[in-house]
């Protein structure tokens, strides 16, 4: 593949350089002189002797051969075209703008920067800037040729780079605004932006893929194109089986713990080693935790795939439990306190589930060798997590304190030794 129309001029320019090139230096279209004048199968091909100085030799141009070349950019190359490129990559954006703020007098006017008609303004004048760097490139293609260098004629680089350059923006301009959709419409909860992040992720990636293959076929690497997908495929398997195995298992269960709905970003978990915080990332290498101390903790997945969670973010219901300790001499008075309890937290606890649907009770649990022991078991409907929940235990300890000291009831408190006592011992 040749460019489209430098080549042929550059061939004209050519031949007026070297005006000795007439049809008597062409070779005879004699079969035997031919064959004399052809290279033989035997004949070495050289990549690099003898080939070196002569590609410098055609960089160095003399003022004649500059001009000519400045006459073919100028013959070929359009002032018109120029202008316009410009007003639309670095004007348009301004003068939309001035016509925005001065003829749209509507009280529900976002400004002009949050509107859509900048970001479609904005697409236009990124067209205009990208048509600039394909025109110069394609002077650049036209000098090229001119001065007889010939090693990319069948790249076609106009075309060529215009091709990647639009297909990268586009790639690009696709996962932004397809990240702004997923982000306006499945924002509503915690969950659904933990959804949204592993759809991006994944659409990401089939973005990506669907890139490369439009490259590879753009440039058309020894017939490599799309066709070449199958064979793409062979490849990477071979990789990842020759990969480490702890590089593709923890990728393996990155996806795994991405796609399992188990947590998202911003829930809070709690696995079965123990490890818990508010989940920062999600990763295929490792999963982000920030935990209460807002110290950052960078987990494998390795080390997570195959443990117990427990998602806290999503349990709707809370439980406070309780066990009290009270001396022997206060029998008698704990069942009137134990009833007078359980009816002042069904008065005073608006979330408390009182229904049998979880179990409530305030009740003598045990008799042991020193004290009495009391359970206060008590259901809400509050996350296990907040300010909601610490301020409602907060609440439920008051109203436990404020019944104790109504029936004259104290509660055990043992006493241990301190260091210094048992060194005095």
């Amino acid at each position: 593949m040749t460019s489209r129309r430098s080549i042929f001029d550059a061939n004209r320019i050519i031949t007026s350089k070297n005006p000795m090139m007439t049809e008597s230096s062409c070779p005879a279209s004699d079969g035997s002189e031919q064959g004399e004048d052809t290279m033989t199968h035997d004949e070495a091909a050289p990549a690099l002797a003898g080939n070196i100085l002569p590609f410098i030799d055609k960089l160095i141009i003399s003022p004649k051969e500059a001009k000519a070349i400045v006459q073919e950019i100028y013959r070929l190359c359009q002032w018109q075209d120029i202008l316009i490129i410009v007003v639309l990559g670095w004007c348009f954006v301004p003068i939309v703008e001035i016509y925005y703020n001065n003829l749209t007098f509507s009280k529900d006017r976002v400004p002009y920067r949050e509107s859509r008609v900048f970001h479609v303004a904005t697409l236009i004048s990124q067209i205009g800037q990208i048509a600039l760097i394909v025109y110069v490139v394609d002077v650049m293609d036209i000098a090229r040729a001119t001065m007889g260098i010939s090693f990319m004629d069948k790249l076609d680089l106009p075309v060529t780079s215009a091709k990647l350059i639009y297909t990268v923006w586009a790639a690009n301009k696709i996962m932004k605004f397809k990240h702004y959709l997923l982000m306006k419409y499945m924002a509503e909860s915690k969950q659904k932006v933990g959804l949204a992040h592993l759809i991006d992720h994944m659409i990401n990636g089939m973005l990506g893929c669907i890139t490369m293959f439009s490259i590879v076929d753009i440039l058309d690497i020894e017939g490599a194109g799309l066709k070449s997908a199958i064979t793409f495929g062979s490849a990477g398997t071979l990789a990842f089986t020759l990969a480490s195995q702890s590089i593709v298992s923890a990728i393996v269960n990155g996806f795994a713990l991405s796609a399992s709905n188990r947590f998202y970003v911003g829930e809070l978990v709690k696995f079965g080693d123990g490890t818990s915080g508010t989940v920062v990332k999600l990763g295929w290498m490792e999963t982000v935790l920030r935990s209460s101390d807002n110290l950052v903790v960078a987990v494998p997945n390795t080390q997570l795939a195959g443990q117990r969670v427990m998602n806290l973010s999503r349990n709707k219901m809370c439980q406070i439990k309780l066990m009290l300790k009270f001396h022997y001499k206060d029998m008698k008075l704990l069942p009137p306190f134990t009833l007078a309890l359980k009816e002042t937290l069904k008065r005073t606890c608006p979330e408390l589930i009182s229904d049998g649907a979880r179990p409530f009770r305030v009740l003598i649990h045990d008799l042991l060798d020193t004290h009495i022991e009391v359970m206060v078991d008590t259901h809400y409907n509050i996350p296990p997590i907040g300010d909601v929940y610490y301020n409602n235990r907060q609440h439920v300890l008051m109203i436990i304190y404020e019944c104790i000291k109504q029936h004259g009831l104290e509660l055990v408190v043992f006493k241990y030794p301190t260091h210094f006592q048992m060194n005095q011992e």
